[in-house]
């Protein structure tokens, strides 16, 4: 939801789940990896979004080395990471990462209704956060 949040440039909700996350004991460490993660994934939603709708092949063979070591270098739990990936991803509506968390998800060992559950919350929180930020208009 945090990340769903700052995405959508909510600045209540991001304060409210910031305070949330601390007080389930997150630390602020873990609060920033969550957001650094998601800022990633927006970064290669789009390159990958591009790719995958101009149908060229030119792009093919370009690295993922900055993706790879943010989403593998941090203290949250891979599970966490994928949740968080999926959730952006699909907001993002790039399809060739989304798909790609999903695959990666349930190896990790993530179910069906884990993942269904991952993007109801991502979506009644987006739906939420444009909610709120169109009624401080």
């Amino acid at each position: 939801a945090l990340v769903v949040a700052c995405h959508s440039k909510c600045p209540a909700w991001v304060q409210f789940f910031q305070t949330r996350a601390v007080a389930l004991g997150w630390s602020q460490t873990e609060v920033a990896e969550s957001m650094a993660v998601a800022a990633t994934n927006y970064c290669y939603n789009t390159f990958f979004k591009f790719r995958d709708l101009s149908g060229s092949g030119l792009f093919e063979g370009m690295g993922v080395g900055l993706r790879a070591h943010t989403f593998t270098s941090v203290s949250l739990d891979q599970k966490l990471v994928e949740l968080i990936n999926i959730a952006v991803s699909d907001i993002n509506a790039c399809k060739p990462c989304t798909s790609g968390h999903v695959d990666k998800s349930r190896a990790l060992g993530l179910s069906d209704d884990q993942i269904l559950e991952c993007i109801q919350c991502a979506s009644t929180m987006y739906a939420g956060c444009q909610f709120l930020n169109a009624a401080e208009c």
